[in-house]
């Protein structure tokens, strides 16, 4: 792949925002009951958390 240094540049700052949103997205997930992102969707007897 052939590409200048902005291209890069624009790419790694998408990469980071991603980032951002995703961990912004878990923290919102742990301060609900900490609903984590590996924890079940379901409690044990079957009904959404």
């Amino acid at each position: 792949i052939n590409m200048n240094r902005e291209e890069l540049l624009e790419l790694v700052k998408q990469k980071d925002d991603i980032e951002k949103e995703l961990n912004e997205l878990a923290d919102e997930l742990k301060t609900q009951n900490n609903v984590g992102m590996t924890e079940a969707l379901v409690d044990k007897e079957g009904y959404p958390r």
